[in-house]
């Protein structure tokens, strides 16, 4: 048998409080080594928001729309063909 319930850390109650230390089950992985390792922190940033360039926009047509309270709107922009320089 690999391990038997009375080593310690095969039977631990994660539900007590306050929590009992935790003991890793079995011998050490590499004799003479550290048990834990130094922590350091790091700084965390928000991103930036992104920019959106739509250039110019203009409606063709006003239109007044009813929405429910929280809904999303998607707007579609079509380009006109451009003549050709050609003719």
């Amino acid at each position: 048998m690999l391990y038997h319930e009375s080593d310690p850390g095969i039977l631990h109650n994660i539900y007590t409080s306050p929590l009992a230390p935790y003991t890793v089950p079995g011998p050490a992985l590499i004799a003479g080594a550290s048990s834990s390792v130094p922590q350091s922190s790091s700084k965390v940033t928000q991103p930036r928001a992104a920019r959106l360039s739509l250039g110019k926009l203009r409606l063709l047509q006003p239109a007044r729309l009813r929405l429910p309270s929280g809904a999303a709107v998607v707007v579609q922009h079509q380009r006109r063909p451009q003549p050709d320089p050609q003719h």
